[in-house]
């Protein structure tokens, strides 16, 4: 684009919007970097989240259930062990094919997060290297 026109007026108004675009590019860039940053740490956190509820319910799931109970009378603090019951049969097809399929959906949605996350960290560490060697420069 030609900046450079006869009349002094019109040139210093295009030299100054050009100034403008310059410094919303900028301001865009240093906001969709800061977004960029935003996204990586969510995802990180939720990834990090999820993992420790499939964690703490696969452990949670094999231990007994605890319940505590407060007696009218006394005030006194009762502690009852409820084990879960021992299934004879087999459980039913169907509720077997349900819970292959949420071990399934939560298996892929685990890879999902971890794969975003990973891109998300692989693109910040190359910004965050591209930037030390713009500054070194």
């Amino acid at each position: 684009m030609k900046l450079e026109t006869d009349d002094p007026i019109k040139s210093q108004l295009l030299h100054k919007a050009a100034q403008k675009r310059e410094e919303l590019e900028d301001d865009v860039k240093e906001f969709s970097d800061q977004t960029g940053k935003i996204v990586t740490n969510a995802l990180l956190i939720g990834g990090a989240l999820a993992l420790t509820f499939l964690l703490v319910r696969g452990i949670s799931s094999s231990r007994k259930n605890k319940t505590r109970r407060k007696s009218k009378a006394k005030g006194e603090t009762q502690e009852t062990v409820y084990e879960q019951p021992e299934q004879d049969s087999a459980p039913s097809p169907v509720m077997a094919a349900f819970t292959k399929i949420g071990t399934a959906l939560a298996s892929q949605a685990m890879v999902v997060l971890l794969s975003l996350a990973k891109e998300k960290l692989v693109d910040y560490i190359e910004s965050q290297s591209q930037n030390k060697t713009d500054e070194q420069s």
